[in-house]
């Protein structure tokens, strides 16, 4: 997962001119032009004593794809960020069910991450049902 974020922070930090060349290598391999349009981009009315009249300017196309690149690159590495601390706090609690986990570790510490996640997850878990479904001695 880190490989892929330093993969997608590269991608984010190229150049607007690079992403250009990869739509018109892209769209000629599909037999399409590449049409990039000036937009018009509004900003929100301001409130102060009074509603001002709606301000708005134009961007190029250049630095309009640069913004919209970077905004869709952040949200993608911000969910894959979320993701990997999903992981990461899976494999916390339940890293010592595995079976290489099971069979190198002490009956007492295997009965402590038991009864640890039985607290985590108290209104689902119980340490005593575990530990018997697991032949743990108690």
């Amino acid at each position: 997962m880190q490989g892929l974020v330093k993969i997608i922070q590269g991608m984010r930090e190229k150049p607007i001119e690079h992403w250009i060349k990869e739509v018109a290598t892209i769209s000629e391999e599909f037999k399409m032009e590449p049409v990039l349009q000036n937009k018009q981009i509004s900003k929100k009315k301001r409130q102060h004593v009074k509603f001002f009249e709606n301000e708005s300017r134009t961007l190029d196309q250049n630095g309009l794809i640069s913004e919209d690149i970077k905004v869709v690159f952040d949200k993608i590495l911000t969910e894959i960020e979320t993701r990997v601390e999903g992981a990461k706090s899976l494999h916390e609690n339940f890293a010592f069910l595995s079976g290489h986990a099971m069979l190198n570790m002490s009956t007492d510490d295997l009965q402590k991450n038991v009864a640890d996640l039985s607290r985590k997850y108290s209104k689902d878990l119980n340490a005593v049902n575990i530990c018997q479904k697991l032949a743990i001695e108690n």
